[in-house]
């Protein structure tokens, strides 16, 4: 069979997503309180060190902990949802420049 004069389906044009679109959802309750608070951490606490990896999953593990308990299903769930919303670290940021991003990808308050 000749493929030249094979007509291609056609395609349902998608439109772009606006600028201002997010697809990630907003942080829970819980999640929007441990991203603020490891900010207030990071920004009273040594700002201008510079922030790495490490750093960003012991606070996170930290704080879930210290709310839900070592080891319990809760914790791990509550961790795994606060990393999505903490951004990987780049190089030479910061800890007061990445309060910056948690309070950001924080969000307001439900309601507002």
């Amino acid at each position: 069979m000749d493929q030249r004069h094979t007509a291609m389906p056609a395609r349902t044009p998608v439109p772009p997503a606006p600028a201002d679109h997010h697809t990630t959802p907003r942080p829970s309750p819980d999640a929007r309180e441990i991203l603020l608070a490891i900010a207030d951490r990071l920004a009273s606490s040594r700002p201008t060190h510079t922030m790495d990896e490490a750093h960003r999953r012991a606070l996170v593990l930290t704080h879930t902990v210290d709310r839900h308990g070592y080891l319990t299903t809760e914790a791990d769930d509550l961790a795994a949802e606060v990393l999505r919303h903490a951004p990987p670290v780049r190089p030479d940021i910061t800890r007061g420049e990445y309060a910056l991003l948690l309070r950001k990808n924080a969000g307001p308050e439900a309601g507002q």
